[in-house]
């Protein structure tokens, strides 16, 4: 069974280096290359969520809820110091961001409680 595990940690490894490799070629090619590199990466997260137990799913879920949040803040904050945006709507959104990432923490509406994934 070690040899089994051991086996599957490296062949991990292998993969995830394969597809790091893969999708930086993706990324170069902008017409098409985006949209498969982005399709990719996507699918390997969902697949990679759908192992995980409810704790770690919640901190998943914060985690995601934050890097958009950021990413999203970062955009509008730029378009409010080129003139294009509003600084007002940047905070809004942030606090917004805020608020989700503590509900993932609690729990969401599951009111804390914990299941096992089907």
């Amino acid at each position: 069974m070690m040899r089994r595990v051991a086996g599957s940690l490296f062949r991990f490894g292998w993969a995830m280096g394969m597809l790091g490799i893969d999708q930086a070629a993706n990324v170069l090619d902008r017409e098409r290359g985006w949209r498969r590199s982005s399709d990719s990466l996507d699918a390997v997260t969902e697949v990679a969520r759908s192992h995980l137990g409810p704790t770690a799913r919640r901190f998943f879920e914060a985690g995601d809820h934050f890097q958009d949040g950021v990413a999203d803040t970062v955009s509008h904050v730029a378009r409010g110091v080129t003139g294009d945006g509003d600084f007002g709507d940047a905070r809004r959104r942030f606090d917004a961001m805020v608020e989700t990432i503590r509900e993932d923490l609690r729990g969401g509406d599951s009111g804390g409680e914990e299941t096992e994934p089907a």
